[in-house]
């Protein structure tokens, strides 16, 4: 008789009938076997129910949306993708403060091809309720940062934005560090959603910490003396700090071409000044530009013809700052020579005293200007306008007669635009007053006004609105006696455009045109570029000179637009509308229109 089979032998035969199946089972979440997981082409997302910025967010952070269409996808990877894909778009409408959406998810397939639709609600948006928003410190009472956080948006009752509550924030971030809150801390942040009530409360506080002072200023890099570069500073060492004023103090630097390169740092000073204030030394480094300029060029225009130009500068001549400018014009139709020594003149009225002396050969309907020029200038910067006052001494030839004018002068400009050759808003202007005095040594009496303007504006990114106009008015007895350059003629490419260069103007007894008392003229153009490049416009011109009667001529016409490598140029062709004799003309004008 057998003995039975041990137990241990018993349970070894179970285990090894179990074993085949276990085998074959698939262990959870291991990738199913190929034929029954097959590479399809991914068909895309249909997104219903929002659109601009809710869209675009939706489709940078939803996974299955940043899938490229004809993509490779799995089904057991598509499926995971649909199963996470509530919860992304639930994360992505949350920025936009709607914190209550519903989704709806269809699968979309066939023919090899995994899709979906996803169908939003995203329901109210929340609210916001803000619970506190303050600064704290030295800051608390300061204007600039209370009008700061009044604009902090979102406020009291907007919709939550998360991209506003961000720039918000890093909006009174910069204010404080313009003001000189260097310490400045955000002490609390937070936004609490209460989604039930659709509503959401912004805690915010900052301590601003103490208010710096502007300290010393260190200078280096300067080949001028000690000293001199000093008054161009706007502001006294003692005064609150202010960020523009480091942004003045560049400007002003830049505008005396001395330097190839500007730095200006402020350096927080850990000791405390006599007032027991924070402090910040400022410093300012310097790299001299080169000190001899030599220019070169061709021109050309439809008035002024074909001219080589040559020019020197000779930056700073000694420590004191001291500057030789000159220019030389040689043309066919005229020539000039200009040689400018210019002076710093940096306390109080920034600004430079320079001694001109000019001379130029220029045509004029009926002959050639033969004119000298000697003046004393005083130039200076006054509430951002430049400001120019002086003598000027005129000795003037023309048709075989000599006149010496000689008179004081004042002009102020100002000029602001986003690009100095193709600007997209900008605007110029002038103002000039001349008297000539014969206790002065003036051999003609006579008042001089005149003003000009620019203004430029683009609507959208392709097309510019380009305004212009120039007025103006002599008074005198001794009119006939007066120089053409100081009268008024109109016409040509900066003027009245259809009619040749200084053809608007009073003819005098021989038939010539003699200039007027008076000038008027004004344009309207219409700009649009094609591409980067080329461009084209249509414009319209009126305007005359006159001493009785105005009489405006008026000009129309279209032109080509072309942005060089060198600066602006531009074609017109050009009809007048005044004059059976006025026919088309061609205009050709190099630089900017301010």
């Amino acid at each position: 008789m057998r003995a039975d089979p041990s137990p241990r032998r018993w349970i070894l035969g179970i285990l090894l009938c179990l074993l085949p199946p276990l085998a074959t089972a698939a262990e959870p979440g291991a990738p199913a076997p190929a034929d029954e997981d097959p590479v399809l082409r991914f068909a895309g997302v249909e997104f219903e129910g929002v659109d601009g910025p809710l869209l675009e967010n939706l489709r940078r952070r939803v996974s299955l949306a940043r899938l490229k269409r004809g993509t490779g996808l799995r089904p057991s990877r598509y499926r995971y993708f649909l199963r996470i894909l509530p919860a992304q778009v639930d994360t992505a409408l949350q920025p936009f403060g709607h914190y209550a959406s519903r989704v709806e998810v269809t699968p979309l397939g066939g023919q090899g091809e995994l899709g979906a639709r996803v169908r939003i609600e995203p329901g109210p948006r929340v609210r916001v309720r803000v619970q506190r928003l303050a600064i704290e410190g030295a800051g608390a009472d300061d204007a600039v940062l209370g009008r700061t956080l009044r604009a902090f948006r979102p406020g009291e009752g907007d919709p939550l934005d998360h991209a506003r509550y961000e720039q918000s924030k890093a909006e009174v971030q910069r204010v404080l560090g313009e003001r000189g809150y260097f310490d400045a801390e955000l002490r609390q942040a937070r936004v609490e959603v209460e989604r039930a009530r659709a509503e959401a409360s912004l805690d915010l506080l900052w301590d601003s910490g103490p208010r710096y002072r502007f300290g010393s200023t260190r200078w280096q890099g300067s080949p001028l003396r000690e000293g001199l570069l000093a008054p161009l500073l706007p502001w006294r060492e003692g005064d609150f700090w202010r960020q523009d004023r480091l942004l003045r103090l560049h400007q002003r630097l830049a505008e005396l071409d001395l330097f190839s390169r500007i730095d200006i740092q402020p350096r927080p000073v850990v000791a405390e000044d006599a007032e027991g204030g924070a402090v910040a030394d400022v410093d300012v480094e310097l790299l001299p530009a080169a000190r001899n300029v030599y220019r070169a060029g061709l021109s050309y225009g439809t008035d002024t013809g074909p001219g080589l130009r040559l020019g020197y500068v000779r930056r700073w001549l000694n420590r004191a700052g001291h500057r030789l400018e000159s220019d030389f014009l040689l043309g066919g139709e005229r020539s000039s020579a200009l040689l400018r020594y210019r002076i710093p003149a940096f306390e109080r009225f920034t600004g430079w005293w320079t001694v001109r002396l000019a001379g130029r050969h220029e045509p004029f309907p009926g002959g050639q200007a033969e004119i000298g020029e000697a003046s004393l200038l005083r130039e200076g910067r006054w509430h951002d306008n430049l400001v120019t006052l002086g003598g000027v001494v005129q000795q003037e030839q023309f048709a075989g007669v000599g006149a010496r004018v000689v008179y004081p002068q004042a002009s102020i400009e100002r000029s602001r635009s986003d690009d100095p050759l193709y600007p997209s808003r900008g605007f110029r202007w002038s103002l000039l007053a001349r008297w000539g005095l014969p206790t002065l040594g003036s051999e003609v009496r006579f008042r001089q006004l005149g003003a000009t303007a620019q203004w430029v504006r683009s609507i959208g990114a392709q097309t510019r609105i380009l305004l212009r106009g120039e007025v103006g008015r002599i008074d005198s007895g001794e009119f006939q006696r007066l120089p053409p350059s100081l009268r008024y003629f109109a016409g040509g490419d900066r003027s009245v455009r259809g009619y040749g260069y200084q053809e608007l103007a009073p003819r005098d007894g021989a038939g010539q045109r003699a200039g007027g008392r008076n000038l008027l003229t004004g344009s309207a153009e219409l700009e649009r570029m094609f591409s980067a490049t080329w461009g084209a416009a249509l414009f319209l011109d009126a305007g005359n000179a006159w001493n009785e009667q105005a009489d405006l001529a008026l000009g129309v016409g279209a032109g080509l637009r072309w942005r060089s490598p060198v600066g602006p140029v531009q074609v017109d062709l050009a009809r007048g509308l005044d004059g059976p004799e006025q026919g088309l003309r061609l205009h050709f004008r190099l630089g900017p229109p301010l």
